[in-house]
């Protein structure tokens, strides 16, 4: 979607079929992501769906939330225990939701967007289960986007 341009809709019928994915379980993301703000449903013959924001300022933890609901974690402090007397399990844990919701508000869509599969050593991209169809059109003359097995540049 992000690849598309930002005033190209796609309707949820055909980003599942490129996407190789169920159309009815990629309906209920893409009315998540609509409901949430980060998409606009764009109605008639030409309609789909559009990116409202600059895929810049958005960050991967808005995905998931919109998706999943408020990232939380659930520990000992939660049963009236103070901060302090946490078990070591749910200190850890608490760590790991730190990491995880630091990661996601580090990373933006556009970051991805950058380079939506990989590129091997030997010049070649794909092998990624992010691949969909028709994203060889994406690859530059430079290797850094692309997918299937062609070579780069």
């Amino acid at each position: 979607l992000g690849l598309r341009g930002a005033d190209e809709p796609i309707t949820p019928r055909e980003l599942a079929r490129q996407m190789g994915c169920s159309h009815s379980y990629l309906s209920k993301v893409l009315g998540s992501l609509t409901r949430e703000g980060l998409l606009v449903s764009v109605r008639g013959a030409r309609g789909g769906v559009i990116f409202v924001e600059d895929p810049a300022e958005v960050t991967l933890l808005s995905i998931v939330e919109a998706c999943d609901g408020f990232l939380v974690g659930n520990y000992c402090r939660s049963l009236g225990i103070a901060p302090d007397a946490v078990c070591g399990f749910h200190a850890a844990m608490k760590d790991v939701h730190d990491s995880v919701r630091g990661v996601l508000c580090k990373w933006r869509l556009a970051d991805l967007l950058e380079r939506p599969v990989s590129v091997r050593a030997d010049g070649t991209v794909g092998g990624c289960k992010m691949a969909f169809e028709g994203c060889e059109q994406f690859l530059d003359a430079t290797g850094e986007r692309g997918c299937g097995e062609r070579r780069a540049g």
